[in-house]
């Protein structure tokens, strides 16, 4: 008797897409400059918050990613972009729900915009004939 999947999961980013961080912009972090979508960031928040010191949000973004880091390691869940985006609004103690969802949103869209841009496949990641295994 053949066995009936329900799901699969499939981890695509640096297994089967890659990325070049060339195509990330370069931002100034800490006297050090490396790719990052932080310069992007800076400009939607400045639309929607322009009293909002990017340092603050800058150390929320930083302290949400390394909470997130190890809630995964404990309950191997992913989150959201936007809800990783509420989490560091909410740490900012942004109060206006409508606003922060919209926030939130433009920000998940913009960062993650930059990410596809950056994202690729390569070329012998596309070839039938480099991936032998038949799958029933």
């Amino acid at each position: 008797m053949k066995k009936k999947y329900t799901s699969l999961l499939f981890d695509l980013f640096n297994t089967v897409a890659l990325w070049d961080t060339n195509k990330i912009p370069i931002y100034k972090i800490g006297g050090k400059e490396r790719h990052s979508t932080l310069g992007e960031l800076k400009l939607v928040l400045s639309d929607h918050l322009p009293g909002l010191n990017f340092d603050d949000f800058h150390d929320a973004f930083d302290a949400v990613n390394r909470e997130l880091t190890k809630e995964k390691r404990i309950n191997r869940k992913e989150v959201s972009s936007r809800q990783r985006f509420l989490r560091i609004l909410r740490k900012l103690d942004i109060q206006s729900s409508l606003s922060v969802s919209n926030l939130a949103n433009d920000l998940s869209q913009t960062h993650m915009q930059l990410l596809i841009g950056a994202a690729f496949v390569p070329e012998e990641h596309r070839k039938p004939d480099n991936h032998p295994a038949k799958y029933t």
